[in-house]
C-alpha cells in the first residue's frame, strides 16, 4: 500500500511539473505601456500610435496599460518590475528618463522610449533604448538647415519644462552654428526678447510655443521660426499660432500606408512625429518580448535587425534608431516638406 502511495505521489509530482512547464512555456510575455495620466491630452497622439501598432500585431504578446503621475514615475516602474514585467514602452522626456538610472540599472528589464533624445541620459541607463535620433544629430541637422538658408543672427529660445533636453540641445545648436561662423544667442522663454535676429529657434514643448509665439511675431514679424522635435504634436498642429512655423520631425509624414491614413481619419487626428515614433516603439518592444530577448542581449539584437515601422524599415545604432530628419512648414492644417537631412 505504501509502495503504491509513493508511486502515486511521484506521478502527481511529475504531472504538476509538466503542467507548470506547459503554462510557463505558453504564457504570453507582458509589455507594459506607461501612460502619464496627468498629461493625457498632450499625449493623445502617442497613445493613438501605440494602439494602431497593437491592433496590427498578433496576440502572442500581452500589452498592459500602466498609468502613472509624473511625480510617481520611479515608484510605478519599480512596482511593475516587481510584478514580473520585463519590457516597457514609454513616452518620457529626457529629464524624466534621467530619474530612472537607479530604477533600471542592474535589473533584467528593457525599456524602449519613443522620444528621449539626450545622448547622456540614453547612455547612462544600461538597458534604455530610443526610437528617436539623439540631440547631437538633431542639432547638426538644424545648424545645417540654418546655414543652407544663409541666416546670420539666430535667437535660440529654450523652455523650462524639460531642462536636460532644453539646455543640452540649445547649447549643441549654438556650438554647431558657431562652427559655421553664425552668430547665436540663447535666452530663456520667460525673458524679454531684445536680441536682433533674422531667425528664431525654439527648444521647448508645444504648449510653451503657443505661449511665446505672439511675443515673437510682435517683436520680429514673420521671420523664420524653427521648432525642435519636441514642439511638434497635436497641440501645435491644432493651433493657428503655429501657422508659418518650420518644425523638425523624425518621421516622413507623407509616406504613410493607406490603412494608416484611414485610421487617422476615423479618429480625426493629424499624423505627427510622436504618433509614428510611438508606433515604432511598440513594434520593436513586441519583437523583443516575443523573442524572449534578455536585457544583456538587447543591444546586440537591435543592432542586428531591421525593423518595419510606420515609414518602412529602420535600424538601430548606439542605442538609438537611425532615421532621417525632416523639416516641415506648417501651413494652416497642412504640412509642406522643405527638405530632409542625413
Amino acid at each position: 500500500m505504501k509502495k503504491y502511495l509513493v508511486i502515486s505521489i511521484v506521478i502527481i509530482a511529475i504531472a504538476l511539473v509538466a503542467m507548470i512547464f506547459f503554462f510557463e512555456r505558453n504564457r504570453k510575455p507582458v509589455v507594459g505601456i506607461l501612460f502619464p495620466i496627468d498629461s493625457a491630452t498632450a499625449y493623445s497622439d502617442r497613445m493613438a500610435g501605440a494602439l494602431i501598432a497593437i491592433k496590427s500585431l498578433p496576440d502572442s504578446v500581452k500589452f498592459v496599460d500602466i498609468d502613472f503621475k509624473s511625480s510617481d514615475l520611479s515608484t510605478v516602474i519599480s512596482k511593475s518590475i516587481k510584478s514580473g514585467i520585463r519590457y516597457f514602452v514609454t513616452f518620457l522626456t529626457s529629464s524624466q528618463a534621467s530619474e530612472l538610472r537607479n530604477v533600471l540599472n542592474g535589473k533584467d528589464v528593457i525599456l524602449v522610449d519613443s522620444q528621449v533624445t539626450n545622448p547622456v541620459v540614453i547612455n547612462e541607463i544600461k538597458d534604455f533604448y530610443t526610437i528617436s535620433p539623439t540631440d547631437t544629430i538633431q542639432a547638426s541637422a538644424i545648424a545645417d538647415y540654418i546655414h543652407a538658408k544663409n541666416y546670420k543672427n539666430i535667437l535660440i529660445i529654450k523652455g523650462d519644462q524639460n531642462p536636460i533636453y532644453e539646455n543640452y540641445l540649445s547649447s549643441r545648436i549654438a556650438s554647431d552654428l558657431h562652427n559655421y561662423g553664425i552668430n547665436s544667442i540663447i535666452t530663456d522663454a520667460n525673458q524679454s526678447l531684445n536680441a536682433a535676429a533674422d531667425c528664431v529657434v525654439l527648444v521647448m514643448s508645444s504648449n510653451r510655443v503657443i505661449e511665446i509665439m505672439p511675443q515673437i511675431r510682435s517683436r520680429y514679424g514673420m521671420i523664420p521660426v524653427i521648432g525642435s522635435d519636441w514642439t511638434l504634436d497635436q497641440t501645435l498642429l491644432n493651433s493657428q499660432l503655429s501657422n508659418g512655423m518650420i518644425v523638425t520631425c523624425f518621421a516622413d509624414l507623407a509616406n504613410l500606408s493607406k490603412s494608416f491614413k484611414e485610421l487617422l481619419y476615423k479618429i480625426k487626428m493629424f499624423p505627427d512625429s510622436p504618433m509614428l515614433l510611438a508606433y515604432n516603439a511598440v513594434i520593436v518592444t513586441f519583437l523583443l518580448a516575443k523573442n524572449g530577448v534578455r536585457a544583456d542581449d538587447a543591444e546586440k539584437f537591435l543592432d542586428s535587425h531591421a525593423f518595419l515601422g510606420s515609414n518602412g524599415e529602420f535600424t538601430f545604432s548606439n542605442k538609438s534608431a537611425s532615421s532621417k530628419i525632416y523639416f516641415y512648414r506648417i501651413s494652416g492644417e497642412s504640412l509642406t516638406l522643405l527638405g530632409s537631412w542625413r
